[in-house]
């Protein structure tokens, strides 16, 4: 279900675990426009947003416009004073509700 991942655990990139993660590798792509190392094969290859637009999971109310970051379970959640290197991106829509998935503009930074 597209979730935020970070570099860690058994493999090169693992679900993320920590709120307004430092270790942040992108958003889980489901239709990339762009796909890089395309050749690459085995049983854990996936396709990474590092930049663009892509559907995320959230939680909790955001609104467009809003900064995310990684809220510990692989969702985004606002938080418009965050620092550097904890940004998953920005929301492109509004969303009410406990969990979702929205589009955002990723750009990991």
């Amino acid at each position: 279900a597209l979730p935020i991942l970070d570099f860690g655990g058994a493999f090169e990139v693992t679900v993320s675990s920590q709120y307004a993660s430092k270790r942040l590798a992108g958003v889980v792509s489901d239709k990339p426009a762009l796909l890089m190392n395309q050749n690459l094969t085995g049983l854990n290859v996936i396709n990474l947003a590092l930049m663009g637009r892509t559907p995320c999971k959230v939680k909790g109310t955001v609104r467009k416009g809003d900064i995310l970051v990684s809220d510990g379970t692989g969702s985004a959640v606002v938080n418009n004073d965050a620092a550097v290197g904890s940004i998953v991106g920005k929301a492109l829509v509004d969303f009410e509700g406990e969990y979702g998935l929205i589009e955002v503009v990723v750009g990991v930074r």
